[in-house]
C-alpha cells in the first residue's frame, strides 16, 4: 500500500510538473499515459489531465498534436466521468473540432461522439454546462 502511495503521489508531481506554455508531444504523451495508469485509482489525476489537455487544445498546434496520439478517444470516453472531468473533457473535443479538418471530423464520427452527444442531451440529471458543451461539439 505504501508503495502505491509513493507511485501515486510521484505521479501526481509528474502531472504538476509537466504544466507549462509549449506544446510538447512527449509530454501530452506522458500525461496520457499516467492518467491511463493511475486516473482509475486517483481521480484527481484524471481531472488535471482532462485541465491539462484542455490548456493544449487552446493551439492549432496542442490540437494537431492530441489527435495524433489519439487523445480524443480518451476524451470521449471521459465525457462520462465526474463532471470536473467531463467538462473539461467536452470542451477539449469542441476545441479540437473547431478547426473543422476532415481528419478530426472523419475521427468524431468514427469514434461516435454524436452518439455520446445525445445521451447527454437526452439525460435528465445532466449538469447544463455539460449540456451545453455536448451542444457545442454537436454545433462543431
Amino acid at each position: 500500500a505504501a508503495a502505491g502511495k509513493r507511485t501515486t503521489s510521484a505521479a501526481r508531481e509528474k502531472m504538476a510538473a509537466l504544466e507549462g506554455d509549449t506544446v510538447d508531444e512527449g509530454q501530452v504523451a506522458e500525461v496520457l499515459e499516467l492518467a491511463t495508469v493511475h486516473g482509475s485509482t486517483q481521480p484527481q489525476i484524471k481531472e488535471m489531465a482532462a485541465e491539462y489537455f484542455l490548456g493544449v487544445s487552446a493551439d492549432e498546434k496542442g490540437r494537431r498534436v492530441l489527435h495524433a496520439l489519439g487523445v480524443t478517444k480518451t476524451l470521449l470516453r471521459w465525457t462520462a466521468d465526474r463532471v470536473a472531468v467531463s467538462g473539461n473533457a467536452f470542451a477539449t473535443l469542441v476545441n479540437i473540432s473547431a478547426d473543422l479538418l476532415e481528419e478530426r471530423v472523419a475521427d468524431m464520427l468514427e469514434l461516435r461522439a454524436i452518439d455520446r452527444v445525445f445521451e447527454i442531451l437526452r439525460g435528465d440529471e445532466v449538469p447544463s454546462g455539460l449540456r451545453d458543451h455536448a451542444l457545442s461539439l454537436l454545433a462543431n
